[in-house]
């Protein structure tokens, strides 16, 4: 990119931040969790449509990106329990924002 382009850092960010959230899967994932911690099973049942492989491939690069954490289940189950981590917390505010944005849009269209 040409970095005389007026906006070229902001755009650099925007890219970033696209990578890490971007995709049909990955918000809805952390909605789903931001609303409270859950097992793998759970999560997929909260977003009808998506397949395990999916799910599993995107809870790996979420957690590579340091946005959700799998720890054992509390409760002593076998199996793994997933959260968003305090860095992921800063998010939610974007998130809600997006939620209204498109509460409001769809008054529009």
């Amino acid at each position: 990119m040409d970095p005389s382009y007026p906006y070229a850092a902001e755009l650099k960010y925007l890219r970033d931040t696209l990578s890490v959230v971007g995709g049909k899967w990955r918000l809805p994932i952390l909605l789903s969790l931001s609303r409270g911690n859950m097992r793998f099973n759970q999560l997929k049942k909260s977003m009808p449509g998506i397949t395990a492989r999916t799910l599993s491939r995107e809870l790996r690069e979420l957690e590579m990106n340091r946005i959700i954490v799998r720890k054992p289940d509390p409760e002593g189950y076998v199996g793994m329990e997933y959260e968003v981590t305090e860095y992921c917390r800063s998010f939610d505010l974007v998130i809600d924002s997006m939620i209204q944005w498109g509460k409001e849009h769809r008054k529009v269209i």
